[in-house]
């Protein structure tokens, strides 16, 4: 009953008291129609009453059918639902927490709830509940807990003050909600990306290193170009100064001082003149033509001519040569001479003695020559300058730089590639690959 209902029944009651207490000075008419209006008004005020007491049932029916239908929302709800205090101990909280800590649900009921939360984390939750010091905020984050029989679980917290009335005032009303299918699948997203990255890294490099031999052959050819001319230019005047000191020598009587000095001319002239048909043949090695190739016998053939330099440098030499090693097409005097160069090179490389191993393979419609010594390997900063013209790490009197820039040219002349593999003291791997054309056959047995 209402404050107004109760105040208008105080005084219908006490109306109906003073009026029975003056009927001895009024007529019993009088008392009878007095009687008669308060009666009416009387059941009037009782049918109001049953009125607003049915609407009062009424109201609480419904307040206990949201209250049943809060109560299962809260009990079977799929989220964690949870209720703390102002000091962040679990009040309230419903058993699919339970379920999602692994633990009974009264082993939380006045546990602070940081007690499941991940130590790394705890400084998120801290700031978390500072974000709600005044009513009307909701503040959410996302955090670990540790279940007591599992691995850490990735969740959301969406929390608000509590603005209840009465003793459920105050304190902080949390939604817990499983996020760890979203983080998992944030977690393989990045690493996605981060592959990607790395093969888009990895596909850059090899591409600006696609350009870098462009641009390098470009260059060799460019300077192959520019050689040949200036080595026409200057290879008549220096034939012409080499017979004239021949003509001098056989005229002329000198000395064994004199005649020393003539010699050592003519030899510079000859040497200088070699040199100069080096840079003529740079661009072209040779004009020869291809043709079928034993491999087998190239190789061998060179290796005997270089066997007295072996055998002083105290280099031994090993053969891995393929059983069936398929043709291949070229120019076998041109491919000679990448070979020579490159065992010239594994020589000066062994100065206190070594191994050099010399091995074929096929590989992907290519056949490889596999040329490799225990030296002294090339540095770093030199590795990507060897097949420059005129690059050379040896003293003037050793080495003039075309040895591999030459072989470099051979070798690109017959579609082929050259790579090197090599570190500092840990010797170096020269590998040839040259195309397949025509039919195949078995290479003739090593030699030697």
């Amino acid at each position: 009953m209402s404050r107004k209902d109760t105040t208008s029944f105080e005084k219908l009651r006490q109306r109906a008291l003073e009026m029975l207490d003056e009927r001895e000075r009024t007529t019993m008419d009088d008392f009878n129609g007095d009687m008669r209006r308060l009666l009416s008004e009387l059941d009037t005020y009782r049918i109001e009453l049953e009125l607003q007491n049915e609407e009062l049932r009424l109201a609480q029916l419904e307040q206990e059918r949201s209250q049943q239908k809060y109560n299962q929302l809260f009990e079977r709800g799929t989220v964690a639902y949870l209720s703390l205090d102002d000091h962040g101990r679990v009040v309230r909280t419903n058993p699919y927490t339970a379920s999602m800590l692994g633990c009974p649900r009264a082993d939380l009921l006045g546990k602070p709830f940081s007690r499941f939360i991940h130590f790394d984390d705890q400084d998120t939750f801290h700031l978390h509940r500072r974000q709600l010091k005044r009513p009307g905020v909701l503040a959410t984050c996302t955090l670990r807990l540790r279940p007591d029989d599992g691995p850490p679980i990735y969740v959301q917290l969406d929390s608000s003050v509590n603005e209840g009335a009465g003793e459920n005032a105050g304190g902080i009303l949390t939604t817990v909600t499983d996020v760890s299918q979203l983080e998992e699948a944030r977690e393989e997203l990045l690493t996605l990306n981060r592959e990607l990255e790395r093969r888009v890294e990895e596909r850059t490099h090899e591409l600006q290193k696609v350009l870098g031999q462009l641009l390098h052959s470009e260059k060799l050819a460019a300077i192959g170009g520019l050689s040949a001319s200036i080595a026409h230019e200057l290879n008549n005047p220096l034939q012409g100064v080499l017979n004239i000191i021949k003509g001098v020598g056989r005229r002329g009587r000198f000395d064994a001082e004199d005649r020393e000095l003539m010699d050592i001319a003519a030899t510079e002239c000859r040497r200088m003149r070699n040199l100069l048909r080096a840079l003529q043949d740079f661009n072209r090695p040779t004009s020869g033509i291809r043709a079928p190739m034993d491999l087998h016998a190239v190789l061998d053939s060179v290796l005997l001519l270089f066997g007295k330099k072996f055998k002083n440098s105290g280099i031994v030499v090993y053969r891995h040569y393929a059983d069936d090693l398929p043709v291949a097409y070229g120019v076998g005097d041109q491919i000679k001479q990448v070979i020579m160069n490159i065992l010239a090179n594994s020589i000066d490389a062994c100065p206190s003695g070594g191994h050099i191993t010399v091995a074929t393979h096929a590989e992907k419609r290519q056949v490889v020559i596999d040329i490799a010594d225990t030296g002294s390997g090339i540095a770093p900063e030199h590795r990507e300058r060897i097949f420059e013209p005129f690059f050379s790490t040896k003293p003037e009197v050793r080495g003039t730089g075309l040895g591999l820039s030459v072989s470099y040219g051979i070798i690109k002349d017959h579609k082929g590639t050259i790579e090197v593999d090599s570190r500092p003291g840990e010797g170096c791997r020269f590998r040839i690959l040259l195309p397949l054309r025509g039919p195949g056959r078995k290479a003739a047995p090593p030699s030697g």
